[in-house]
């Protein structure tokens, strides 16, 4: 993908079921996120488990 292509909504959902890595759409272009780290994904789940 051209690094000045934008994508719309749905061609970013449908790419995002297939993609390794976390990306997020920020008006039209896709930018990399870092992976989740372990504190963050505890607290995830303790916000999870407390809104359930």
């Amino acid at each position: 993908m051209a690094a000045t292509e934008l994508l719309t909504l749905k061609a970013y959902l449908a790419r995002s079921n297939t993609a390794e890595k976390h990306y997020e759409l920020v008006s039209g272009n896709l930018i990399e996120m870092p992976p989740e780290s372990p504190q963050n994904a505890e607290i995830a789940i303790k916000l999870l488990l407390i809104f359930a």
